[in-house]
């Protein structure tokens, strides 16, 4: 059993490691993969296999000009834009900024929303998140099934487990929940984090090869 989940465990590390490296790079050749991951050609067209039965990836096939072509076509594999979808809810003092964005990475739309947030009550905030976000949603033309998850980041103190907002300067309520009523309202899975926390994750995630995992916030 432990062979069995330390296989499975390497099998969605490889896995991270070539999505990671296809975001980088935008679109890539396997050679290209193999080297950018440090990964075996083998490791390479197992993973990208299994990525493009499962609609995660696009293969395109490109012909190098005649001059310098040797041997077979080039294929580059490229992140699959509508593969799924992600938004991101910023919350700060007096506003609500909403940011759609697609499996490539690239973002979709931006939206910010001027609210009143200090005064409201703690029964109101998850339910004002998720109605903007809906509307969001529907002003794209975009559905709560095409959205994998809700990235939440705030200022102040996050409870990440809970999906709490124990204490914001936006707010004058403390322990505000997030994270049940608006994954209950919208039907989207929610993760709660500081904002600044969030920065630093998203640069280790988009810059792993300069920052190496490491950061002080």
């Amino acid at each position: 059993m432990v062979n069995r989940a330390d296989s499975d465990l390497l099998r969605r590390q490889n896995r991270h490691l070539v999505l990671e490296a296809l975001r980088l790079a935008g679109r890539a050749p396997r050679v290209e993969l193999g080297r950018l991951t440090g990964l075996s050609l083998a490791t390479i067209t197992s993973i990208t296999a299994q990525l493009l039965n499962e609609g995660l990836l696009l293969e395109d096939n490109t012909v190098a000009p005649i001059s310098t072509r040797r041997g077979r076509p080039s294929v580059e594999l490229s992140p699959n834009p509508s593969a799924a979808h992600i938004v991101v809810l910023k919350i700060s003092i007096g506003k609500f900024e909403m940011v759609l964005a697609d499996y490539a990475g690239t973002r979709v739309a931006r939206e910010i929303k001027t609210v009143a947030t200090y005064n409201m009550k703690i029964h109101e905030v998850g339910k004002k998140a998720a109605s903007l976000i809906l509307a969001f949603l529907a002003e794209h033309n975009k559905s709560p099934r095409d959205v994998r998850i809700i990235g939440i980041a705030a200022q102040g103190a996050a409870e990440t487990g809970a999906g709490h907002l124990m204490w914001s300067p936006a707010f004058k309520e403390v322990n505000i929940p997030l994270t049940e009523p608006i994954s209950r309202l919208t039907g989207i899975d929610c993760r709660l984090s500081n904002d600044a926390n969030m920065i630093a994750e998203g640069l280790m995630a988009r810059e792993h090869y300069q920052y190496k995992g490491t950061a002080a916030v």
